[in-house]
């Protein structure tokens, strides 16, 4: 099984942004963690203490402004002290 990469947990954090409306990252984390398969390699601690896969969840707000990710494509919306929120484009992605 491959590490788990940012495209991967598109879905999935759209889907829970839908249930709870919004969510900060330690939130995210642990949902993620209860609905996803990880790999070995997600779980390897790296420098700092967390895991490759915390690391990939904090990239979704820490690479917002790069092509391809949860924010800059308009998926979600990304507030400080609050975390991500669903917009309209989110939510249409995951009604198909």
């Amino acid at each position: 099984m491959a590490r788990t990469l940012e495209a991967d947990i598109l879905v999935p954090t759209l889907k829970a942004l839908a249930r709870h409306g919004r969510m900060n990252a330690a939130a995210r984390l642990s949902h993620l963690r209860t609905v996803m398969a990880l790999s070995p390699e997600d779980e390897q601690v790296g420098e700092g203490g967390e895991t490759r896969f915390a690391r990939t969840v904090r990239d979704q707000v820490l690479n917002r402004h790069e092509v391809g990710n949860i924010v800059a494509e308009g998926y979600a919306t990304y507030h400080i002290g609050v975390g991500l929120c669903i917009t309209d484009k989110g939510r249409k992605l995951i009604s198909r």
